[in-house]
C-alpha cells in the first residue's frame, strides 16, 4: 500500500469537522503518572507516556481492553479471533515476538507468561481499570526482561466512596455478558470485589468462549504506611478454530475445518498480591510487592496433517518478590527523584503432550537504580543501571534427558536529557539498553541434537535511541518521537525448522505521531501515525523485512458530547500490508492492509449508562492475523485467522 493512498483511505474513514469557539480553556485535572514506578504528578521520564483516563475508557464504548489498545500510538494489535482472548500487543515492530517483548503490566505486576504464551490482556475486565499507561519505547532499566518495545500498564480502580454497579451486555453472535462490582472507602480502610461472567458463539465455526472472574482487593491507606492484598480467579474455556488457508476463506470465512474439530483451551489462573508501603522520612519510601500466580491448562491442537485426538497441559507458576525504594532529594536546581530495587522471580513451567515432558525451573535476580535529577537552564537528566542474572534447569525427552543447568547474566544502562523551554514544551532525548531472557519453553526446541543437552539459544540484547517533543496548550496537545532500535541475537521461531533461534541483528528506526484537540468543550478530536522500518540487517534473512509488521498504522477518532446526556463517537483504524508471520523470506504474499471503522453511541441520565457499539461498520473482510503455515502436501502456504465483519454490542451499566 502506497503512502498517499493509505493516508487518504484513512482520512475518508474519519469524520471531517470545521468548527470555530470562543469558549474558555477547557481545565483539565492533572494526571498521575506511575511510569517511574511511583505515582508522580506527570510524566518526568525523558520518553513519551500516553495516558488513556477513565473518561476515554467511558466514551469509547468498548467491550474490552484491546479495543482500546488499538488507539495508541505505537501499538498494532493482532488477534486471533476478535475478541480479544488471543491477542497481542506490538510497539515497535516486533511481529509475532511481541508477547515477548511488550511487557504488559497489572498495577505493576507482571502478566507476561515465562513461556511464549501471550499476556491474557482478556483476563483484565474494562470494569476494574482506571486507566492505561504506555510508555513508547524501551524500558531495561526500570523494569527489565522483555521490556524491549515499550511497557503497558494497567492501573485498576480503588474506590474513593461507597459505589455499587451492575451491568449487563449482549451482542452479536450470541455474546452475553454480566458484570457487578461493589465497593467502599470510609477512613484508610477500603474494599472492592467484583465479578464478570461473558459467553459468546464468536463469528468463526468452532469459537465458543465461556469465561468468569472474580476479583477481591482491601487495602488500608495512612500518611505514614499503606498496605493492600488483592486475590483474583479466572476461568476460561475456549474453542479454537484453527487457520484457513485461502482457497478455504474463499469458500467460507467463518468456517473451522475438521483437522481443528476437537481443538481447545480450557485455563484456569489464580493469584494473590500483597503490597506494603512504609514511609521513611518525608520525602522517602520502601515499596514491596509479594506476587504468586497459578494457571493450569488443558489443550488439543491440530494441524494440516489431521485432528489432535490426546489432550495436553500446560500448567505455569510464577512467585515474584519486588522491593524498592523511592524518595526525592533536593539539589540547587529543584527535587531529585531515585528509585532503586530488587526484582526476583521464580517460575516452574511443564508442558506434557503426546511428545512426551517438556519442564524448567528458571529463576531472576535484578537489582537496579535510576535517578532523576534537575539541571541549570530548565535541564534534567536521567541516569540508570540494571544488573540481571538468570538461571534455568531444563528436562525433557529429547535435548535435556538429564536435568541441565545453566546461566547468564546482562546489563541495562539508561541515559536521557529533558528540556522545558516552556510551560506547556519540553524535548528530549535517551538511549535505553534492553535485554530479553530466553522464555522457559524456547530452550527445548532449539534445533539442538538429540540428548546432547546444549543450549542452542541466546539471550537478545538491544540498544535504543529515542528523541521527542511535547507540546500541550491545554486545547491542543502534540507530539512526536523518532527512535531507533538495534537488537541483536533477536530471538524468534523459524517455521520452516520448526525450531525456536536467534536472528544475528535486526534494526528499527520509526516515528510516532500524536494529536488531540479540545475544539470545544463537547467534542474532541484525535490522531494517531506509527511509521515503522524493521527489517534484518544481519545473517541468513539479512535485507528482509520483519514479519507481521506494517509499516505504517494510522488511527483517527472523533468524541462528541450532545445534549441531554447523549454522546457520540467513531473512530479509524488504518493498518498497511505486511509479511505473514514467520516468513522470515518474504517469498509468500504480504497479509492485506486493511481500514476499520467503528461507531459508538451513549447516553447518560441518573445513575443509567447506556451504550452501542458498532465495529466494522464498513463490513470490511479482512485477517488481522495471518501465518505461514505448511499443508497437507508439506507445501508452505498463506494461511489466515479471519476478523469479524460488521458487528454490534449493546450495554447497559447502572451505578446506585
Amino acid at each position: 500500500m502506497k503512502t498517499q493512498s493509505f493516508i487518504l483511505a484513512a482520512l475518508a474513514a474519519s469524520p471531517c469537522f470545521a468548527q470555530t469557539s470562543t469558549s474558555p480553556p477547557i481545565e483539565l485535572d492533572p494526571i498521575v503518572i506511575t511510569a517511574t514506578r511511583s505515582e508522580q504528578p506527570g510524566n518526568r521520564l525523558p520518553a513519551a507516556v500516553s495516558v488513556i483516563t477513565r473518561q476515554d475508557i467511558e466514551a469509547s464504548g468498548a467491550s474490552h481492553i484491546l479495543q482500546l489498545l488499538r488507539l495508541a500510538g505505537a501499538a498494532q494489535v493482532s488477534d486471533f479471533f476478535g475478541d480479544g482472548s488471543r491477542a497481542t500487543v506490538d510497539l515497535r515492530g516486533f511481529g509475532d515476538g511481541a508477547h515477548s517483548t511488550t511487557l504488559i503490566l497489572l498495577d505493576g505486576r507482571r502478566l507476561n507468561n515465562s513461556d511464549i504464551a501471550s499476556p491474557d490482556l482478556s483476563s483484565v475486565s474494562l470494569k476494574d481499570v482506571e486507566r492505561i499507561e504506555i510508555i513508547q519505547g524501551s524500558a531495561g532499566v526500570l523494569y527489565g526482561d522483555q521490556a524491549v518495545g515499550g511497557v503497558i500498564n494497567i492501573i485498576t480502580r480503588t474506590p474513593q466512596a461507597f459505589e455499587l454497579s451492575t451491568e449487563a451486555g449482549g451482542g452479536s453472535y450470541d455474546g452475553l455478558q454480566g458484570r457487578v462490582a461493589l465497593g467502599q472507602r470510609k477512613g484508610g480502610w477500603s474494599y472492592r470485589v467484583s465479578a464478570e461472567g461473558r459467553g459468546t458463539g464468536n463469528y468463526r465455526d468452532h469459537n465458543n468462549l465461556e469465561y468468569k472472574n472474580a476479583l477481591a482487593r482491601v487495602g488500608y491507606d495512612a500518611e505514614a504506611a499503606g498496605a493492600f492484598l488483592e486475590l483474583g480467579w479466572i476461568d476460561e474455556d475456549l474453542q479454537t478454530p484453527g487457520a484457513l488457508f485461502a482457497n478455504e476463506v474463499a469458500q467460507d470465512r467463518r468456517q473451522s475445518t475438521a483437522n481443528f474439530s476437537n481443538d481447545f483451551s480450557d485455563t484456569v489462573t489464580g493469584f494473590a498480591r500483597a503490597n506494603w508501603r512504609q514511609n521513611l522520612a518525608p520525602d522517602w519510601s520502601l515499596q514491596t510487592d509479594l506476587t504468586f500466580r497459578e494457571s493450569d491448562g488443558k489443550f488439543r491442537l491440530g494441524s494440516a496433517f489431521g485432528p489432535s485426538t490426546a489432550d495436553s497441559t500446560q500448567d505455569r507458576i510464577t512467585r515474584s518478590l519486588n522491593p524498592r525504594l523511592v524518595g526525592s532529594f533536593p539539589s540547587r536546581w529543584g527535587a531529585s527523584l531515585f528509585t532503586g530495587g530488587v526484582d526476583v522471580q521464580d517460575s516452574d513451567y511443564e508442558l506434557a503432550s503426546p511428545f512426551g515432558v517438556q519442564h524448567n525451573e528458571q529463576r531472576q535476580l535484578d537489582g537496579y537504580a535510576q535517578a532523576i535529577m534537575p539541571l541549570p537552564a530548565k535541564l534534567e537528566i536521567t541516569l540508570g543501571a540494571r544488573l540481571a542474572t538468570v538461571q534455568n534447569e531444563v528436562r525433557d525427552g529429547f535435548t535435556f534427558v538429564v536435568p541441565t543447568r545453566f546461566h547468564d547474566s546482562r546489563t541495562a544502562g539508561e541515559l536521557g536529557l529533558s528540556h522545558r523551554p516552556a510551560e506547556n514544551l519540553r524535548i528530549f532525548a535517551r538511549y535505553d539498553r534492553n535485554f530479553r531472557f530466553a522464555k522457559v519453553d524456547e530452550f527445548t526446541n532449539a534445533g539442538a541434537a538429540p540428548g546432547s543437552g546444549i543450549v542452542n539459544i541466546r539471550t537478545q540484547t538491544g540498544d535504543s535511541y529515542e528523541a521527542g517533543v511535547e507540546w500541550d496548550a491545554r486545547r491542543l496537545r502534540l507530539s512526536a518521537t523518532a527512535y531507533r532500535l538495534v537488537v541483536e541475537d533477536e530471538i524468534t521461531f523459524d517455521p520452516t525448522t520448526f525450531a525456536n533461534t536467534n536472528l544475528d541483528r535486526t534494526r528499527r528506526y520509526g516515528l510516532i505521531t500524536e494529536a488531540d484537540w479540545d475544539v470545544a468543550k463537547p467534542l474532541t478530536l484525535g490522531a494517531r501515525y506509527h511509521y515503522v522500518d524493521a527489517e534484518v540487517t544481519r545473517g541468513q534473512f539479512a535485507g528482509n523485512d520483519i514479519p507481521l509488521v506494517s509499516r505504517q498504522t494510522a488511527k483517527f477518532f472523533v468524541r462528541s458530547e450532545l445534549p441531554r446526556g447523549f454522546s457520540l463517537g467513531t473512530e479509524a483504524l488504518a493498518v498497511d500490508e505486511r509479511a505473514f508471520a514467520g516468513d522470515f523470506d518474504n517469498t509468500l504474499g504480504k497479509l492485506p492492509g486493511h481500514v476499520v471503522v467503528n461507531l459508538n453511541f451513549g447516553w447518560q441520565i441518573a445513575g443509567l449508562d447506556l451504550d452501542a457499539r458498532v465495529n466494522n461498520v464498513l463490513d470490511k473482510e479482512y485477517s488481522e492475523y495471518g501465518a505461514a503455515g505448511f499443508d497437507g502436501t508439506f507445501t508452505e502456504r498463506e494461511s489466515y485467522f479471519p476478523s469479524p465483519e460488521t458487528n454490534f454490542w449493546l450495554s447497559a451499566r447502572y451505578d446506585w
